[in-house]
């Protein structure tokens, strides 16, 4: 599609001639004429776009793109017009120049990401995939679910198993923020391709959650790297933080069966935090296998309320009504039936609050 030349400018004549130095067959010559190019900037853009789109000939096109990728910020804009253009060859080669920008580049390539051509959108999904920006990470998945091409929905999903490491907070992003179910268990199902060098940065995020729902989602999706995340996940039911102590708990539960030798290990831990999460866990994964070793930690436990759990969690893997509380001399607290149980609706910060004030009574008391 043949373009007009652009309107005259102060350096017009000396542009055109270093464009034309742009194919000299010596290389020195054409890296003279990008210098003198670059040093024109923004004033050249157009002339170099004028020449790119009137080109008869692929090789000089190679050539005034690749100038074009080496002008940097300047060019981006004039590069993104040309994606209203709607045509198909236009567009193509200027994503390939906005992808030899770089970085400068990814902004548009992402806007392109909603062009009303799909074979623009196409472009801009191959080249942000190569280009593994963590920036084009939310953006891919939103096209992954709701491109309306399916061929472009795979496209974004395959560009996306592409993405390094770089991708997991933006992925662990979309997991917290999206409001469309297939967005984020999207999200988490291509996490779990990272395997357990995602467990970290998923702890740092359990420690700064405050929303119930939000932390089940992340613990969720934590669960879809399956038993190989059992290893890393045991330490963390002894740490600082409740929400992520609770939090891998819940993601150890949802692993399930093949959890529970681990979790029996732990009932064993000289931290009474982390022998609470196994009980809590061991109760939820519902397997029977764990009944045996939950009465030999009852024999061991001097904890009174963690022995109350572990019964607990025993008459529920055997079918049997928990334990009424025991009438005391004095009045007992609502906070005793729930000292290890959060509340209806009560968040895990306010449990923990309320889980260590309790223990400083119980230390009193004793």
């Amino acid at each position: 599609m043949p373009l007009s030349m652009p309107p005259e400018s102060k350096h017009a004549r000396k542009i055109a001639k270093y464009i034309q130095l742009l194919k000299h067959e010596r290389e020195d010559k054409r890296k003279k004429a990008i210098q003198v190019l670059q040093k024109y900037g923004a004033e050249s853009v157009p002339h170099l776009i004028h020449a790119l789109f009137n080109s008869q000939n692929s090789t000089d096109e190679d050539i005034i793109i690749n100038a074009l990728g080496q002008m940097g910020a300047v060019a981006v804009e004039p590069l993104l017009e040309l994606l209203t253009l709607n045509d198909e060859s236009v567009g193509a080669a200027a994503i390939q120049a906005l992808v030899m920008i770089g970085k400068d580049g990814v902004e548009p390539l992402i806007r392109s990401l909603r062009h009303n051509h799909p074979a623009i959108r196409a472009w801009a999904i191959t080249n942000l995939s190569r280009m593994q920006d963590p920036r084009a990470v939310g953006p891919l998945i939103s096209v992954a679910y709701r491109d309306p091409e399916e061929a472009l929905r795979q496209a974004a999903l395959k560009g996306l198993t592409k993405m390094d490491e770089a991708a997991i907070d933006p992925l662990i992003q979309v997991i917290r923020t999206s409001s469309h179910t297939q967005e984020w268990e999207g999200a988490a199902t291509l996490l779990a391709k990272f395997g357990i060098v995602l467990i970290e940065p998923f702890l740092q995020t359990f420690a700064k959650e405050k929303d119930e729902e939000i932390l089940e989602r992340l613990s969720s999706a934590l669960a879809k790297v399956g038993p190989a995340a059992i290893e890393p996940l045991i330490p963390a039911l002894k740490h600082k933080t409740e929400t992520v102590r609770m939090a891998s708990a819940f993601t150890l539960t949802v692993i399930g069966s093949e959890a529970i030798e681990p979790l029996i290990e732990v009932l064993k831990d000289d931290s009474a935090k982390a022998r609470f999460c196994a009980v809590v866990a061991l109760e939820e994964i519902g397997d029977k296998q764990a009944v045996e070793p939950l009465r030999e930690a009852l024999e061991r436990e001097k904890d009174k309320r963690i022995q109350k759990l572990i019964r607990d969690a025993l008459n529920t893997l055997e079918g049997k009504p928990k334990e009424e509380p025991k009438e005391a001399a004095e009045p007992v607290s609502e906070d005793d039936d729930f000292m290890y149980k959060r509340r209806p609706g009560e968040s895990w910060e306010d449990f923990a609050k309320r889980q260590e004030e309790q223990h400083r009574k119980s230390l009193k008391r004793d």
